[in-house]
């Protein structure tokens, strides 16, 4: 009896799966730190929030209960009246603790990087390289009267809905998931490197330049490209090196991008520094939006307008 054969990406393999877990873990670290301070904060509105609506439901009890029996004016305390309210709303908001808002913000992280991933993971699908915004998400350039809005108007840029569908049951603004985002797009790339993430994604940036995201094996075909390029074009030896260099320096960097040991220690697993060569190549080929070529029909199609 004849098996119909699984499509191959149905199939898991194991070591790609525990893969997959340690990069996620990783990011989730990274987010963690920036995420850190927003959530509290924005716990800490959502508290005074609810607070007022107690306070407001109480006052107004106790105001109806004045105005439907005059004679509790007579023994009217008001001191008491102060403190029973103030009871009733301390126990309402029983204060968090240091551990609360660390859990918080890690269930918080693993849901946004989740959501984050399967964006670019749709993207990804769609296109050999995807340019990403200042928040790290697929670029959707605006035209006409969006554009013209945005400009004059200093309108911010709307998320995927996914995104905010998946972060809508946390306190955190859509501003603040934006801010968030853009913090980790800043930390990730004070200088031209690599960052792995999980499904074999691959993103490559520079400071102050769009960051750029395609598959691993795309990215190593990509830079195999251009190293050939390079050694025959008979480059210095640094240059014409493997791509991904080691830089003992890299510890001292990762202290300026984050501040917590494990972060660091997650950014050290997940990045890797790169010559300027290879990204100032991608960016020329992720202008030509070439969509169909492979990468390295793209790679040397960008070759020959340099």
């Amino acid at each position: 009896m004849s098996r119909t054969p699984i499509p191959p990406h149905l199939i898991h393999n194991p070591e790609e799966v525990e893969r997959d877990a340690n990069r996620f873990d990783h990011l989730c670290r990274l987010a963690e730190e920036i995420a850190f301070p927003v959530v509290r904060e924005a716990l800490g509105r959502e508290a005074v929030a609810t607070g007022a609506e107690v306070l407001t439901e109480e006052a107004m009890q106790t105001l109806q209960v004045l105005a439907e029996d005059a004679a509790i004016l007579e023994d009217f305390d008001e001191e008491q009246v102060l403190y029973d309210l103030k009871a009733s709303l301390s126990e309402a908001l029983p204060p968090l603790e240091e551990e609360e808002y660390h859990e918080h913000t890690q269930d918080f992280s693993q849901v946004l990087m989740g959501a984050w991933l399967e964006i670019l993971r749709c993207a990804e699908s769609e296109r050999n390289i995807v340019i990403l915004s200042d928040h790290l998400l697929p670029h959707v350039p605006s035209h006409g009267l969006m554009w013209f809005m945005g400009r004059f108007r200093g309108a911010k840029p709307k998320l995927p809905q996914a995104l905010t569908d998946a972060t809508a049951g946390f306190a955190v603004s859509e501003d603040e998931v934006a801010g968030i985002l853009t913090t980790l797009r800043d930390k990730l790339f004070p200088e031209v490197c690599l960052v792995d993430l999980p499904f074999d994604l691959a993103l490559i940036g520079a400071p102050g330049k769009p960051v750029m995201m395609m598959s691993r094996p795309s990215c190593e075909q990509f830079i195999e490209v251009i190293r050939q390029h390079l050694a025959e074009l008979e480059v210095t030896k640094q240059v014409a090196a493997a791509p991904v260099i080691y830089d003992p320096r890299r510890g001292e960097r990762m202290e300026v991008r984050f501040a917590t040991p494990k972060a660091r220690r997650a950014a050290e697993f997940l990045s890797e520094p790169l010559p300027t060569d290879p990204y100032r190549y991608l960016e020329e080929v992720a202008s030509l939006r070439a969509e169909s070529d492979s990468i390295v029909t793209q790679a040397r199609q960008a070759l020959n307008t340099l």
